[in-house]
């Protein structure tokens, strides 16, 4: 008895479609579907299903199982003759009909291509009714399998110039029927379905608990023994899918028969679970080739989701896409529509979280872990960024950054995804000193690939942190070095860099109190013609508002701290964008364009002003100083007196501040007006926020505002 059942063959079906119908478990309702159809005299039905859920296996057990004794069935493979012309499809059509109806032994003449090309209607007037005559009254269905849903492209004109000929004869014909088999969904909108309107339908899917159940046990009764919790096991595996039940099995038999063990429990089917796996490669790539790369992606999120949710004994896994976006992904439409498109198609649970066959997720995580498959999005828009990354990167070599720049954000407008760019255009910004877009770049490449692009991200990091360092910005130097620290604990130079910042931040915080009368020393020095000190402490008294955090009083264009330039036939686009980055409150970004702004005139002081005073507002609880000049009347003199306050806020910033309070600048434009003075001198006399009023030289005007 032993012998006989190791000599036994796998009962279990994997590679090809089952013609027993013995072993065909669960397609009984489809069976009855269509035969209720045919019986009711309904000319066209669709079947559609995903691959390997059995359609080929329903096709050929279809004559057998559906009213023989009425319907002789024809299967004609349209995919296979795709690229003919119409008239050899009508041929090819007709020799199918003669072979799966044996009409070999009788005269039937068959119509040549060249003769359906000429006269089409031959098909049906000469020869469909030789047919009819050799059939006994019985009638006539097409299979047509392998149809996708067409849509309007020339390539498949053919295909839909023979649909729309047999939607010409079907009704004509009382003995002829059709039913189209699609893989893939039945699009609400496809070209079949505007076609044959009105068509029933039915979906070839899961096996429903029972048939599941059928087919793991009765295939090899006698032979493998599984109990109840062994079935719930290869079911948690497979879902009731039947290709990937059959997989599971077979290896559970060749399992058995190896180590001559036929009773089988679920630590048997786990172990076998990567066997499976490779048994099923076939399967799985007809799979995976049937759907785009943006869809592949979203999968690969969601297998990565669920592993990372049973590894860290989450109840629910995270969003698929939240979970791109922390590696690094921007969020398209084609990625958001992908993810509707696989629920579509059923690839998931109820949550929309977890896939349905975990079988699938397994050779997921295993055959496309989502950090190798998120690279693939660098294919879209192939063609369309290749030249403009071959252009940006000879302007990069060449030094032209700004050019190379604005190459570079082109190609991740074209594809926000195309990951080669992210590197490149970092350094690029980096090389301009604009730490906040590099920065980005670099921690986002760091997010698709560690690996790769590590170094790229802490080097950027260490820059940011010495030019911090320069600018006395000590606190902020910590956290880089901090940030490279946590990604490489033992990097060495950027311990000895924290370690000397640390020690310059202790410096910093024992700073003199009588640092704050220096400065008002400096400023005094600095400036041509006398200087008036009015000191304040307190807030704004009830029922005035703060404009920009400083002046209690209704908003004025005499005066700006940052939010407004007060030389607006000045241009310099950088100090423009830094303005609204200012009054947006990013401080971040406006230090970083106030500093290209300098760059690009380095003799302008109320650049230099409002970059400290970033700087400053960054820091939060600044000192704040105001300075009055007379813009309008004597614009000269006015950026004198600027220039020199400039210099000092910046000499007292870049050493640190007081305490790590940094000085900022109001500037107060009076234009030698004795009106004008006397209504920024009121707004200064009503606000206590401002520590010191710095005035310009003696005048009418600077004696109207101290009377």
């Amino acid at each position: 008895m032993m012998t006989d059942l190791i000599a036994r063959r796998n009962p279990y079906i994997i590679g090809r479609p089952i013609d027993e119908q013995e072993l065909l478990f669960g397609r009984e309702n489809i069976f009855q579907f269509i035969e209720d159809n045919l019986k009711l005299g309904v000319k066209v039905v669709f079947l559609y299903g995903q691959r390997r859920i059995g359609l080929s296996s329903v096709i050929r057990n279809i004559p057998k199982s559906v009213a023989p004794e009425e319907f002789v069935f024809v299967t004609f493979d349209i995919q296979e003759h795709s690229q003919k012309t119409f008239s050899s499809l009508l041929h090819s059509l007709s020799i199918d009909i003669i072979a799966y109806l044996n009409l070999d032994k009788y005269n039937i003449t068959l119509p040549l291509a060249s003769e359906l090309e000429a006269e089409p209607e031959i098909f049906y007037c000469q020869f469909l009714l030789q047919v009819y005559e050799r059939l006994g009254g019985k009638k006539i269905v097409f299979l047509l399998k392998e149809v996708e849903s067409l849509e309007y492209k020339d390539t498949h004109s053919d295909i839909k110039k023979i649909c729309c000929y047999l939607q010409s004869i079907i009704q004509q014909q009382e003995k002829l029927f059709i039913i189209f088999f699609i893989r893939g969904q039945l699009v609400d909108k496809s070209y079949l379905l505007s076609l044959f309107q009105n068509a029933p339908y039915q979906e070839v899917g899961l096996l429903d608990e029972n048939s599941a159940k059928q087919l793991i046990i009765k295939p090899a009764e006698g032979l493998l023994q599984y109990d109840e919790d062994t079935v719930t096991a290869i079911l948690e595996l497979s879902a009731g899918h039947p290709y990937f039940t059959q997989v599971i099995c077979f290896s559970l038999f060749v399992e058995a028969k190896i180590e001559n063990n036929w009773k089988v429990t679920r630590a048997d089917v786990e172990a076998i679970v990567n066997k499976a796996i490779e048994s099923a490669e076939a399967g799985l790539a007809w799979l995976w080739d049937g759907i785009s790369i943006p869809e592949r992606v979203v999968l690969s999120a969601v297998a990565e989701a669920q592993k990372i949710a049973f590894e860290e004994k989450q109840s629910f896994p995270e969003e698929p896409l939240t979970l791109l976006k922390e590696r690094g992904i921007i969020e398209t439409d084609d990625l958001i529509q992908s993810g509707k498109k696989l629920a579509e198609k059923n690839f998931f649970d109820e949550t929309q979280r977890r896939l349905k066959i975990e079988l699938v997720r397994r050779w997921l995580v295993q055959r496309h872990p989502l950090h190798k498959q998120i690279l693939e999005l660098e294919i879209l828009e192939k063609e369309n960024v290749y030249l403009l990354s071959e252009e940006a990167s000879q302007l990069h070599q060449e030094g032209k950054n700004y050019d190379a720049i604005e190459l570079y954000e082109q190609v991740l407008q074209l594809n926000p995804n195309h990951f080669r760019t992210l590197s490149p255009l970092a350094e690029a910004y980096l090389e301009i000193e604009n730490f906040d877009k590099a920065l980005q770049l670099y921690e986002r490449a760091y997010k698709v690939d560690t690996v790769r692009h590590q170094e790229g991200y802490l080097h950027a990091l260490e820059t940011y942190g010495n030019k911090l360092i320069e600018q006395g910005d000590f606190d902020l130097a910590k956290e880089q070095f901090e940030k490279v620290l946590q990604i490489e604990p033992e990097r060495i130079l950027t311990q000895q860099k924290q370690r000397e910042t640390n020690r310059a931040y202790l410096l910093r915080q024992r700073t003199p109190l009588g640092a704050i009368a220096a400065v008002a020393g400096i400023l005094a020095f600095t400036i041509v013609g006398g200087i008036g000190f009015y000191k304040w402490s307190t807030p704004c008294p009830p029922g005035q508002q703060k404009v920009n955090g400083i002046f209690c009083v209704a908003e004025s264009n005499n005066i700006s701290r940052g939010d407004r330039t007060l030389f607006p036939t000045i241009p310099n686009q950088y100090r423009d964008q830094g303005i609204e980055a200012f009054k947006q409150g990013n401080y971040k970004q406006a230090v970083n364009l106030f500093a290209q702004a300098m760059r690009e005139d380095r003799s302008d002081p109320e650049v230099l002003i409002y970059y400290n005073n970033a700087r400053a507002r960054r820091k939060a609880s600044p000192f704040t100083f105001a300075v009055v000049v007379p813009i309008q009347s004597k614009q000269d003199i006015a950026k004198e007196i600027l220039r020199g306050v400039a210099i000092a806020q910046n000499h007292f910033n870049v050493k640190g501040g007081l305490n790590g309070q940094l000085l900022e600048i109001v500037i107060a434009n009076d234009a030698n007006n004795i009106e004008q003075v006397k209504q920024v001198a009121q707004q200064f006399v009503d606000n206590k926020s401002v520590l010191a009023v710095i005035g310009h030289y003696t005048s009418e005007a600077t004696r109207a505002a101290l009377d």
